[in-house]
C-alpha cells in the first residue's frame, strides 16, 4: 500500500478511548467509521471501547504497512548484545507514536506523526501539533509495503 496522498487528522469522540483506532485509519487514509468495521475493539471495565496495540498491529499489516525499523550498517564487527547508536531522522517517514497521556498520569496515549506533524486524535488538541508538546514514550516508523512486496 502507498501512503496516502494527504493525510487528515482523525479525532476520537469525546470521553472515548479509540486513540488507536484513530491513529491506524489516519495511516491508511480513512475515517472512523471504517475502523467500527475493520479493527477489533475491546471493552474497558468502565465499558467504553478501546483498541489493543496488538490490535492495531494486525490493521496496518492486513493494509500492507509494515512496524519497525530497517538500519544501514557499516561493515563493522556488532554485537547485538550491546547497545549502540541510533541516529534516526522521521521527516518524510510516517510513524506511530506513544506519548505520555496528558489526563490520565497512569496512561498512555497514540498519535499519529504524517512525517511532517504530530496528528493528535485527541479532541481537545489542534489538528497538527509538535513533537515538543508531549513526553514520548516510543515511537515505530511505519513502512509502506507496495503491490510488489516492497517497502
Amino acid at each position: 500500500m502507498l501512503p496516502p496522498k494527504e493525510f487528515r487528522t482523525i479525532k476520537q469522540p469525546f470521553f472515548s478511548k479509540v486513540c488507536c483506532a484513530c491513529v491506524a485509519v489516519m495511516a491508511v487514509g480513512e475515517d472512523l467509521a471504517y475502523a467500527d468495521k475493520h479493527i477489533t475493539f475491546t471493552q474497558s471495565e468502565d465499558g467504553r471501547p478501546y483498541v489493543r496495540f496488538r490490535h492495531l498491529l494486525e490493521f496496518l499489516g492486513g493494509h500492507g504497512i509494515g512496524c519497525g525499523l530497517t538500519g544501514t550498517f557499516t561493515g563493522e564487527e556488532f554485537d547485538p548484545l550491546e547497545l549502540f547508536p541510533l541516529e534516526l531522522c522521521l521527516v518524510g517517514f510516517p510513524a506511530v507514536v506513544t506519548v505520555k497521556s496528558e489526563t490520565l498520569r497512569t496512561y498512555n496515549h497514540v498519535v499519529f506523526w504524517d512525517g511532517q506533524h504530530i496528528r493528535d486524535p485527541d479532541p481537545k488538541k489542534p489538528d497538527v501539533t509538535k513533537f515538543s508538546d508531549y513526553a514520548l514514550v516510543d515511537l515505530m516508523p511505519l513502512m509502506y509495503i507496495d503491490e510488489s512486496g516492497e517497502p
